[in-house]
């Protein structure tokens, strides 16, 4: 028998679970790792994910079969919960190579955080197309229109006929553009826009080139190339004229620590306060407007 679930009790179990006292292993181990900059991880979850799992059935006492999903939950739900957690992991999985490094630890960091980039940014798309979906407005939005319509057979989007070429389907727009319809002129999207690239820019020139040249300095101390400067420094070369140059050392080179630790904080902020419009959205969708749409994904009954 399926165990009812109502948005009353639903309410209730949100005031007492907090990532400290009901997470998983790692929740609980890791989250002070993010709690100042990112607190909007731990809402989204406590609002938005604990719903889903078994910690909603009071029967239900073992913490493992606590964090599984309810049944009967809608699948789109339960994989904006799956890429939510695998955000807070990569992240995770950047500290640890802050605080216990390997001898790839600076090549791994910016594997995990330009990944935690792609995970926000799918986790955002999902957000919008539920959004969407709650208020009917799927139809009236430009490019999802696009999207939906180049996805469509070509057959259904136009009869073809004898000596009719059938029209080559449009290209989808990217995850970025929808996104810049979701967010419009915000400040906060435009801001994460660039610093996501520059990590994934600098990702790929650490990875896929020969060895970034560093500077040892003071014995310890290892000085890799800025983000903004990267492309200047891919051959060794550029790398042995900085060394003998305190100038350009001073500016175009940074404490590899330093940065790591740098490019994870201002992401966080980033990510904060971008989860703000996603969680603005559910808990009206929830407690506000108790829509039918939200409520029957969740299987959540209003009463």
């Amino acid at each position: 028998m399926q165990y009812i679930v109502t948005l009353g009790s639903v309410i209730e179990a949100i005031k007492k679970t907090y990532y400290a006292n009901d997470g998983d292993y790692y929740e609980k181990s890791y989250w002070p790792l993010l709690k100042d900059r990112f607190p909007n991880c731990e809402d989204y979850w406590r609002h938005f994910v604990v719903p889903i799992t078994r910690r909603m059935e009071a029967n239900v006492t073992d913490q493992r079969k606590r964090t599984l999903p309810r049944e009967h939950v809608s699948e789109d739900i339960l994989d904006l919960a799956s890429v939510h957690y695998s955000l807070f992991m990569h992240l995770v999985c950047g500290y640890d190579h802050v605080m216990s490094p390997r001898l790839s630890s600076f090549e791994d960091f910016y594997t995990h955080l330009a990944m935690a980039c792609d995970l926000a940014e799918e986790f955002l798309l999902g957000s919008y197309l539920l959004a969407l979906e709650c208020t009917g407005g799927r139809a009236g939005v430009a490019q999802l229109a696009k999207r939906e319509d180049a996805q469509r057979p070509a057959d259904d989007r136009n009869e073809a006929s004898p000596g009719k070429p059938v029209p080559t389907p449009a290209t989808p727009p990217g995850r970025q553009g929808v996104l810049d319809e979701y967010f419009g002129a915000s400040e906060d999207w435009k801001e994460y826009k660039f610093h996501a690239k520059r990590i994934r820019e600098y990702r790929d020139a650490i990875l896929r080139n020969i060895q970034i040249g560093r500077v040892i300095v003071a014995g310890d101390i290892v000085l890799v190339p800025r983000k903004e400067h990267i492309q200047d420094y891919r051959k060794w070369p550029g790398v042995f004229l900085a060394a003998d140059d305190p100038s350009r050392l001073q500016s175009h080179f940074i404490d590899m620590k330093e940065q790591m630790i740098l490019d994870t904080e201002t992401l966080e902020v980033m990510l904060n306060k971008l989860w703000q419009r996603p969680i603005s959205d559910m808990k009206r969708f929830f407690f506000d407007d108790k829509n039918a749409v939200i409520l029957g994904k969740y299987q959540i009954t209003p009463t």
